[in-house]
């Protein structure tokens, strides 16, 4: 077997945690990751993103970023988008937007680029200091979580079960 085997899926949490709701991506990473029931699907806390994580996401076929976005919806909703080129990610994402665009540039550049689906959640600040998420935003993370189990559903990747000790 060649070294160029890709592993499967990475869900992948992008923000920055102490910039309060703009830290969202990495809150849902880190709630998905403490029940991940899929033996082939792995999760990183990738911060405020850029090129630093080019070639990690580059070993997957599959990519889920899970982030925040400032748009005109209401704060907590969330959506799903299938980007193919930079152009094609929300106008406002976040405070890293410039370094997740041209790190998809990059790859496409390269000609090795994973399927991308982007999960965000509008918010409404992010620029307010602290560790904490508003209301809005916390109660949208579990909308977050069905959103990234429903693509790793149409993935065709099924849950495994849960092992008893006998």
């Amino acid at each position: 077997m060649g070294t160029d085997i890709k592993k499967k899926i990475l869900v992948l949490g992008l923000g920055n945690i102490i910039l309060s709701d703009e830290g969202v991506g990495i809150h849902a990473v880190e709630m998905f990751g403490r029940n991940n029931p899929y033996d082939c699907v792995e999760t990183l806390d990738g911060g405020t993103g850029g090129l630093a994580i080019l070639g990690i996401l580059q070993s997957y076929e599959h990519v889920i970023m899970a982030d925040a976005a400032l748009d005109n919806f209401p704060p907590g909703t969330v959506r799903r988008i299938t980007p193919r080129y930079s152009h094609d990610y929300p106008v406002l994402m976040s405070a890293h937007e410039i370094g997740i665009k041209e790190m998809v540039d990059a790859m496409h550049l390269l000609g090795n680029v994973p399927h991308i689906e982007l999960v965000v959640m509008s918010v409404r600040n992010i620029r307010k200091i602290g560790m904490g998420l508003s209301a809005e935003a916390e109660n949208g993370l579990l909308r977050m979580l069905d959103a990234i189990h429903g693509i790793i559903s149409e993935i065709g990747i099924n849950a495994v079960p849960e092992r008893r000790a006998d």
